[in-house]
């Protein structure tokens, strides 16, 4: 379960914060390193560059970031995490969910299940309480064939003033449009 708390602590906190140096070794015996790697995805339209790896006792992360932008920084952001000992997509989108009601003010969020597979999608938006950015988040929540689960989230950011006319753009139309490509960069990660 504190896996569990550190992944969602992850997807709440922004990656910013919780990065270590290369490489290194934490005291849950996770392995993290930023990386300058080549390996790059497509997400709407979008190249998007392999800018964080971890590992925690066998859960794995991978982040995404564009190219000239920093985990600081970051404006669009994609991350595949793989939970070896997780098989539940709705169980993860409902703790997730729990706390996405905690925050305050309560996070806008919609819950999504497929109804033809296991699949779950959570989107939301965050913001921290001193308004210095906000985030709209699609977690896609899907069961892997070796009894794990994989998360696929696409994250867009907005920082200070612009944050409040970014909240302003996300009407049902663009997130839709969002939720689409994030579905179609799972799909395509799944073939491959």
């Amino acid at each position: 379960m504190r896996l569990l708390g550190l992944f969602l602590a992850i997807s709440f906190c922004g990656v910013g914060t919780i990065h270590a140096a290369d490489d290194s070794q934490t005291e849950d015996n996770a392995v993290v390193s930023e990386t300058s790697s080549q390996e790059t995805i497509q997400v709407d339209g979008e190249t998007l560059t392999l800018a964080f790896e971890g590992e925690t006792d066998g859960d794995t992360i991978k982040e995404f970031i564009p190219a000239e932008q920093t985990l600081e920084t970051w404006t669009q952001l994609a991350a595949v995490r793989h939970y070896a000992k997780l098989d539940d997509p709705k169980a993860l989108a409902g703790a997730v969910v729990r706390q996405l009601q905690q925050r305050k003010p309560p996070a806008n969020f919609e819950l999504l299940e497929n109804e033809t597979s296991d699949d779950v999608l959570l989107d939301f938006i965050i913001w921290p309480e001193d308004g210095s950015f906000a985030e709209f988040n699609i977690f896609l929540y899907r069961p892997t064939q070796d009894n794990g689960l994989v998360m696929y989230q696409y994250a867009l950011r907005a920082y200070g003033d612009d944050a409040e006319e970014f909240i302003k753009s996300l009407q049902a139309d663009r997130r839709a449009k969002l939720i689409a490509a994030t579905v179609q960069w799972a799909n395509e990660e799944n073939a491959e």
